[in-house]
């Protein structure tokens, strides 16, 4: 039975072979609204996009699948609104190409350290504003629609569904890392586990993120600002004194992990300034501790230590 999966949400030393450069399928199936809807064939888009298609006309836009399909597609088109998001986002993505190689790139080196894994390909659509990034089993999916520019007035007007401090990631330069961080969840969700178990896990995958994608800023991994960034580096000892003063690393009770799990304006009892998410940056400077005293590592067996204390205390972490 196939699954599908909504999210929203170090250099490596060595070049990867030419062995490795497999090709990446790059679909944008957002020009299905430029067809003619009395032309289009539902068995063809299947066909195209495999099991994606019926996630994206089941759960990202409830479009039918039946005679009355001709239609819907007629309303979206003529329909204001979505004539001038539709406008913004083919203006925002005349040339896909920098985003293309991004991704291809990234994939291509997510093959590289995980060859027994499947390859995705990646589809970009039309979402509506409902989700950034739609998993499936093989494939990553990319609203293009929520990466139009913090200041957008879309996402103003959506603020009870995407409060501010979210906006920072709906900028196309976050696009990449956005996506490559869902697939990556997808491929090794994090359990509900104490503190210290979920803040290693999510370290791991920002660590993995991070060689993916050697020449991306660190701030635009965590989706955060180049101030945010700052906090955490000025702030380091200090977020690490607070988590063990709380007795956090070992708690288990939901409620408190996800202050400082989960996108957040700041980060539960910690100053104002902090961002969201604070301990799964610590979770990432702690892995970055792990495999400074341990480079032989690869990522698989990274990924594979099943011990979060094990790995802590390895680390030596010492901020």
């Amino acid at each position: 039975m196939q699954k599908y999966l909504i999210l929203i949400f170090l250099c490596i030393n060595s070049c990867v072979s030419d062995k490795t450069q497999i090709p990446v399928s790059i679909q944008h199936l957002e020009s299905l609204y430029e067809l003619n809807p009395d032309k289009v064939s539902l068995d063809s888009l299947q066909k195209e996009y495999g099991y994606f298609w019926e996630v994206y006309h089941q759960y990202i836009l409830s479009l039918p699948s039946d005679s009355s399909f001709a239609d819907a597609l007629k309303s979206f088109q003529q329909d204001s609104i979505y004539q001038k998001v539709y406008a913004d986002v083919k203006n925002t993505f005349a040339d896909f190409e920098v985003y293309e190689q991004e991704l291809t790139t990234a994939i291509q080196r997510y093959n590289h350290h995980f060859p027994n894994h499947i390859t995705p390909r990646v589809v970009t659509y039309y979402g509506a504003f409902n989700y950034p990034v739609a998993n499936t089993d093989s494939v990553i999916g990319i609203g293009l629609d929520m990466f139009l520019g913090k200041e957008s007035d879309y996402y103003q007007k959506l603020g009870e569904k995407y409060p501010s401090y979210m906006h920072q990631q709906f900028q196309p330069y976050y696009m990449t890392a956005l996506a490559m961080k869902g697939w990556l969840k997808t491929e090794y969700p994090t359990m509900q586990q104490n503190f210290l178990s979920q803040m290693v896990q999510n370290g791991r995958l920002q660590y993995v993120l991070a060689q993916l994608l050697p020449s991306t800023p660190d701030s635009v991994l965590m989706g955060y600002t180049k101030a945010q960034i700052e906090w955490c580096e000025a702030s380091e000892f200090s977020i690490w004194q607070f988590f063990i003063q709380e007795n956090l690393l070992y708690t288990n009770k939901h409620e408190q992990i996800i202050k400082y799990m989960e996108p957040a304006p700041f980060s539960g009892r910690m100053p104002k300034e902090s961002p969201g998410r604070v301990a799964v940056w610590t979770g990432w400077q702690i892995v970055r501790a792990y495999m400074d005293r341990h480079p032989t590592t690869t990522l698989q067996e990274l990924m594979a230590i099943p011990d979060a204390q094990l790995l802590l205390n390895e680390s030596k972490y010492k901020p």
